[in-house]
């Protein structure tokens, strides 16, 4: 069954903001222009609406070339190898939302690229802070069942794996149900949105 989380209790991940935008913050700005990124930051972050969708599926066959599970196939031998050993898939989807993405636009067709930068690189970073939330909430699931979760995860469009996957993953999860979307381009919108399978296998 497919279950929903909503307001996902994940820190603010400044170092990896900074990282993204290119810089170190000890060595190359000063504490003024430093406290103006981390008030754009924590305003970004207020506005997120960080949701997530999620079920966990037996795997049906691996031929190592193609894996079955929800009775939908997905192709990609890199995947196949990386959870070989592994019994069950965990499948996630993570967004932002809506607002961030939003006031980010609304930043650049008023020319403000200060703020517009930020945020961009905040709605990326608090996506995949999410995600590795959803890595560590789906680890102790895995746990309770004596399993564990493999550390890596996987994404369409990642490796020899086709972004057309994404359909499969929207067939399955419905993503929609937390305003996640999918363009014929097979991207997501919002474009804050992460996808990922991760293995479950025995402890």
């Amino acid at each position: 069954m497919t279950s929903q989380l909503f307001s996902l209790p994940v820190n603010i991940p400044f170092k990896r903001i900074y990282s993204r935008m290119g810089q170190r913050v000890s060595t190359e700005i000063s504490s003024e222009i430093k406290n103006k990124i981390d008030t754009v930051i924590n305003d970004a972050f207020v506005i997120c609406e960080l949701k997530a969708r999620y079920e966990i599926f037996n795997i049906e066959r691996n031929d190592g070339e193609n894996i079955t599970f929800g009775g939908e196939t997905f192709v990609s031998k890199s995947f196949c190898q990386l959870v070989k050993n592994c019994d069950e898939i965990a499948l996630f989807a993570v967004t932002v939302g809506n607002k961030l993405p939003e006031k980010r636009q609304e930043f650049i067709d008023n020319g403000e690229m200060f703020n517009a930068v930020v945020y961009d690189a905040a709605g990326s970073e608090i996506a995949e802070e999410g995600a590795e939330y959803m890595h560590d909430f789906l680890g102790k699931i895995a746990a309770a069942k004596g399993k564990k979760i493999m550390k890596r995860r996987f994404s369409p469009g990642y490796s020899d794996m086709s972004l057309e996957m994404q359909k499969k993953i929207f067939k399955l999860l419905k993503p929609e149900n937390i305003g996640i979307n999918l363009l014929p381009s097979f991207l997501m919108i919002p474009e804050k949105s992460v996808t990922a399978f991760v293995g479950i296998e025995k402890a």
